[in-house]
């Protein structure tokens, strides 16, 4: 994976953040094109998709590097793809991310146990 996940671990519904590391011509082309460090990305014309939901893009300076920071909430498990972000013309696709689901984490068939049904008076 080319990017940082935070948190490492992510469920439904949960807020998380990607971080996909941007070449230097990626990065030169984004400021070309007046995408400036720190300052978002309006998310209004991305297309979203059925499998997340993106709040926040933004490009930011970590680690000696300028990172492309997507701020998403997940509403399916498995391995997700981001929607595509062709205005940005990345040279390289951003990689799916993988959701947990809390039925795997814990080894359950449910999430509460079986209850007997009601009897009426």
């Amino acid at each position: 994976m080319n990017g940082i996940l935070i948190p490492q671990n992510i469920f439904v519904g949960d807020t998380a953040q990607f971080f996909f590391l941007l070449s230097e011509t990626e990065s030169a082309q984004l400021r070309g094109r007046g995408f400036t460090c720190e300052t978002p990305i309006p998310v209004k014309d991305i297309p979203q998709n059925e499998m997340m939901s993106i709040k926040e893009i933004r490009i930011v300076n970590r680690d000696n590097g300028q990172y492309l920071l997507i701020t998403f909430i997940p509403w399916e498990t498995g391995n997700i793809h981001f929607p595509l972000l062709s205005f940005l013309k990345l040279e390289t696709s951003l990689p799916s991310i993988h959701v947990s689901s809390l039925l795997e984490d814990t080894e359950r068939m449910s999430l509460q146990p079986p209850k007997p049904p009601l009897l009426l008076p």
